[in-house]
């Protein structure tokens, strides 16, 4: 059916109501019938002239505009910064765009029967096989975030093919991660039974005892990384990264054990509490206030032990000693 049929169905209407004029001109004139009869000849081929090239230039240009929007869907398709791909329920691949080929470095020939299998050893295509959704696909140190449908069904119902859309997230996931890693982690320390422990003994004594709790607690931080700094004689605070508390938690906090092995001369061990806080939403000052409020929760509970907050929620580790209560500053 033509695109401009409704034009050309007017002209033919006004044209056979103008025949119909010029004939009945006959009747009363006949050389003046001739004369609108020629003219009616040319009008009509002239109109019927231009509808043709109107015709013509929208087929034309119908045409080019197809053909447009196809090289810049397949352009797309190529272009794309996403593998697509078509696969079947055997996981052979049948089709798919450059992108593909660029992750995997290689060139995919379809007659091959090349599976997915080959590039990702762990996907199961049957998991997702006639549905519609999102997951991630980790495997070594890529991820993948997946798009999956459905492409072509037989009458019955029945998927042919899984269309999928593959982008490569291990960058963002990594920028992510390092985001993670590097949040700031503040720390309050205090030694429970300073007083308790420095009581009774020589200066030499004291002197070598507060340096040894020096020595072991700067040595721990070191080897995460992270700065101490003394603010009194019993009291420190320190800074580190997120991925550093990770390794201390690992470790259970196994500082506390270790300045377990400081003794006085009256064999009474040195105890030391923390209150760690990480910055998940907190300014500087608050992370502060948070760690103080952290450790007189340790306290509390008896110190000698660590209180850790984190996600949301403090967690316990150490408390194995009977630290004296009664002289801590903490004390609930």
């Amino acid at each position: 059916m033509p695109r401009n049929l409704s034009a050309r169905v007017d002209l033919i209407v006004i044209l056979c109501g103008a025949l119909i004029s010029t004939l009945l001109l006959f009747l009363y004139d006949t050389y003046l019938g001739i004369t609108c009869t020629i003219i009616w000849i040319f009008m009509a081929v002239f109109a019927f002239e231009r509808s043709r090239h109107r015709h013509k230039t929208f087929e034309e240009y119908h045409t080019t505009l197809v053909s447009t929007v196809d090289y810049i869907s397949n352009y797309a398709l190529d272009k794309m910064p996403m593998m697509i791909f078509a696969i079947n329920h055997d996981g052979i691949i049948r089709w798919h765009n450059k992108e593909l080929e660029k992750q995997f470095d290689t060139h995919l020939d379809l007659n091959q029967n090349i599976s997915i299998n080959k590039f990702w050893t762990e996907f199961d295509i049957t998991s997702v096989w006639g549905n519609t959704g999102e997951m991630v696909y980790a495997q070594d140190e890529y991820h993948f975030n997946l798009h999956y449908s459905p492409l072509g069904t037989t009458d019955d119902g029945v998927c042919q093919l899984m269309i999928i859309h593959a982008v490569d997230s291990s960058e963002m996931l990594l920028l992510i991660q390092r985001h993670e890693d590097s949040r700031s982690v503040f720390a309050s320390i205090q030694i429970d039974n300073y007083d308790e422990v420095m009581k009774g003994i020589t200066e030499a004594e004291r002197a070598t005892l507060s340096y040894e709790t020096n020595k072991i607690l700067d040595e721990w931080i070191v080897q995460l990384n992270g700065s101490l700094r003394r603010i009194a004689t019993d009291t420190y605070v320190a800074f580190m990264e997120y991925k550093d508390l990770t390794k201390a938690r690992e470790s259970k906090f196994d500082i506390i054990d270790k300045v377990h092995t400081l003794v006085n001369s009256r064999r009474l061990p040195v105890t030391v509490s923390m209150g760690i806080a990480t910055s998940e939403g907190y300014t500087i000052n608050s992370l502060d206030m948070k760690s103080q409020e952290e450790l007189d929760m340790a306290l509390s509970r008896g110190g000698d032990q660590v209180a850790l907050f984190m996600d949301g929620k403090t967690e316990f580790y150490g408390g194995k000693a009977q630290a004296m209560e009664k002289n801590t500053r903490g004390k609930a």
